[in-house]
């Protein structure tokens, strides 16, 4: 195994559930830069929520690269150029959200520092109800996350802004997520994948989130832009995901790795499996594949 690129998912892969990048594998994934391997962090982020662990990884000072929002930038970070390539725009955003309408679900629109937040009358009811009985503050955001029913982005996603249709948008969407519960969810994002699937990608990056961006954007898409400007071969990366939004890049290399705590369909998707990400998966496959 010549490994030249290691790339990682961030959410579920790099980070714990904590939403930390362990000390072991930290320590790890700088050792395999200072040993010449390019260092890609690749996530349904925007920059603004994945600079923080780049810097702690040092990879402005060995020439890393981010593949945002699954595939929709590239920053080059020892340069700081960013590309965006596509996003989605209001008719876009229009369409599914009245595809969306019939579940009634949370829907949040990201832009590359904040995010438009849908909360339907009954869920903002239960939400605003939740955060009162366990004593979070009054302005304390109804927003979820893949880590929780309430979750607090503004650190990295600053800018918070509530809708009531797609017409309240008035910046380019990065994509669109939608919160629910993992019985609920499933059912629905099979539909959207179905009456989308010309036009939309669709798929879950968790059991509790569902991610949608333009049809053509994906992280393997921008991954081998990258390896061929890089001329690294697929035989010569390491890919780390956990959602199916990692299947596509995971099987377009060699070394497809799977979390341990990865969706069922991807550890089919993947080249082998490796612990989880709260029990250092990819320090793990580091080791064990003597990249370290």
């Amino acid at each position: 195994m010549n490994i030249k690129m290691i790339v990682t998912d961030m959410d579920g892969t790099l980070l714990n559930s904590r939403d930390e990048c362990s000390a072991a594998t930290c320590a790890a994934l700088i050792k395999a830069q200072e040993k010449g391997m390019r260092l890609v962090l690749a996530s349904g982020r925007s920059y603004t929520k994945m600079l923080k662990y780049a810097d702690m990884l040092h990879m402005r000072e060995f020439g890393g690269y981010l593949i945002e929002v699954n595939g929709m930038a590239l920053m080059d970070l020892k340069t700081s150029k960013r590309t965006v390539y596509q996003q989605l725009n209001q008719q876009d955003c229009q369409r599914l959200f009245d595809a969306l309408a019939p579940y009634v679900v949370e829907q949040i629109y990201m832009i590359d520092d904040g995010m438009y937040h849908y909360l339907p009358q009954p869920i903002y009811e239960k939400k605003a109800a939740y955060r009162k009985q366990h004593g979070y503050p009054d302005d304390y955001p109804l927003t979820a996350s893949i880590l929780g029913y309430l979750y607090d982005n503004r650190e990295g996603y600053p800018r918070l802004m509530t809708m009531q249709t797609p017409k309240d948008i008035k910046l380019p969407i990065n994509k669109l997520c939608v919160y629910e519960e993992p019985n609920k969810l499933k059912p629905i994002a099979d539909d959207i994948k179905a009456t989308f699937q010309q036009d939309y990608w669709a798929g879950l990056v968790h059991n509790n989130w569902l991610e949608i961006t333009p049809l053509g954007v994906s992280k393997a898409v921008r991954l081998k832009q990258l390896a061929d400007q890089l001329h690294i071969k697929s035989d010569e990366i390491l890919c780390f995901g956990d959602g199916e939004n990692d299947i596509e890049m995971l099987q377009s290399v060699t070394y497809g790795i799977a979390m341990g705590n990865a969706l069922d369909n991807v550890k089919q998707a993947a080249f082998d499996v490796t612990l989880s990400n709260d029990e250092d998966g990819i320090w793990a496959a580091l080791k064990q594949y003597e990249i370290i």
